[in-house]
């Protein structure tokens, strides 16, 4: 697609519609861009803002996972400048088939496989191994500069050991793949408070291919189950005293732990162990009034502590 505005308005290629790897945000930001490109040189330096208004995205670090996605299918080259807004060029797109979007294709046993990238075209052929040595040496040059960029974004050194964590993941995940799971990774570990050297975090996280899961924001219910534990764990000095004291406080603490515990569980879940806890009481003792109130003051909360051990 290019900019081909006489006046307020461009032309669509088809390709854009009929490529079938691309997700519909690839798609939109793709038109975003062809919206500001230059007519003649394609050149296209939209601010992230600009990106975020018109696609109606509001974190960069989505318009970010796009454009570097994008890079990847070769529809633009990224020129990143420190402190000024990015320029993108768009390149002419190519129809991608199903067979092109599978990472491995099958070929003949005798003939070895280089892939070449063109702004054109990404062919497969078989040639000379010096040929093979020396495409797929590109390959990697290519790959090392998109993720030191990456890196860059991230304001993250691309350390040797970090290449080497890449290299590694490349092995077995496409390079699309990799850029995401980087970016994914990177969020998760920003907005975890708990994370106080989130360079090293990261470094450690990738070089193992672990995935971090996304940081949940305790609610004020957990706070004060967290500070009740603290509470029961500070040391004091042992007295007879102090231990009858502790001991009932722990009670006291332990079941508004549990109280919180079974008020999360969902209204099938509660009835299920207020049934299961007078059955038993009853087998205990056959007064009925009795039978509730043991159900109800202790077997219950027995009942919780196994559940949320993992024993039920």
């Amino acid at each position: 697609m290019r900019d081909k505005r006489s006046t307020d308005w461009f032309w669509l290629e088809n390709e854009i519609v009929d490529r079938i790897d691309l997700e519909p945000m690839e798609r939109l930001l793709y038109v975003v861009l062809a919206r500001h490109a230059n007519n003649h040189t394609s050149e296209s330096f939209p601010s992230e803002e600009t990106l975020c208004l018109k696609t109606g995205v509001k974190d960069k670090r989505t318009i970010r996972k796009y454009i570097n996605s994008l890079e990847l299918k070769n529809m633009i080259e990224v020129k990143r400048e420190q402190g000024k807004s990015n320029r993108y060029f768009l390149k002419n797109i190519k129809v991608v088939s199903k067979n092109e979007t599978t990472k491995n294709d099958t070929t003949d046993k005798n003939c070895n496989k280089a892939v070449t990238f063109d702004a054109q075209t990404s062919n497969i052929e078989c040639d000379t191994n010096k040929t093979i040595t020396r495409l797929n040496n590109n390959i990697m040059i290519h790959e090392h500069d998109f993720f030191e960029n990456l890196f860059k974004e991230l304001n993250i050194n691309f350390t040797l050991t970090n290449q080497k964590s890449v290299s590694k993941l490349l092995k077995t995940l496409s390079k699309e793949q990799v850029n995401d799971y980087l970016i994914e990774t990177y969020d998760n570990l920003k907005v975890n408070p708990d994370i106080k050297n989130l360079s090293g975090a990261f470094s450690k996280k990738i070089m193992n291919g672990d995935r971090q899961s996304k940081y949940k924001v305790k609610t004020f219910k957990e706070q004060k189950e967290i500070k009740a534990v603290e509470t029961i764990t500070k040391e004091k000095p042992v007295t007879t005293n102090t231990i009858v004291e502790d001991t009932k406080q722990h009670q006291v603490e332990e079941r508004e732990i549990l109280d919180i515990i079974f008020s999360k569980l969902s209204q099938d879940e509660q009835n299920l162990i207020k049934a299961k806890a007078l059955a038993i009481a009853r087998i205990h003792n056959s007064f009925e009034p009795f039978a509730l109130l043991l159900a109800d003051n202790k077997i219950k909360y027995d009942l919780i502590k196994e559940l949320n051990s993992g024993r039920i």
